[in-house]
């Protein structure tokens, strides 16, 4: 993996709106408007469905490039 450009910390806010158990893993896809995230049970089993969230995230940006537009 390429070093690093910068390290971000974010916080989003959402909804728990589905809760999935599935071989033995629990799942809950949590909606972020306008996208959704799944994410394993095991970050917090005392989530419910409807539940609203607040997660912490650490990002790390490896590159930055020109975006190309397609008309």
């Amino acid at each position: 993996m390429p070093q690093p450009l910068s390290s971000q910390q974010l916080m989003f806010q959402g909804e728990v709106i589905k809760i999935i158990d599935g071989g033995g893993t629990k799942m809950m896809k949590i909606n972020l408007q306008p996208c959704t995230i799944d994410l394993t049970m095991s970050m917090s089993e005392e989530l419910h469905l409807g539940d609203p969230v607040t997660m912490e995230a650490r990002v790390m940006i490896t590159r930055v490039e020109p975006a190309v537009f397609i008309d």
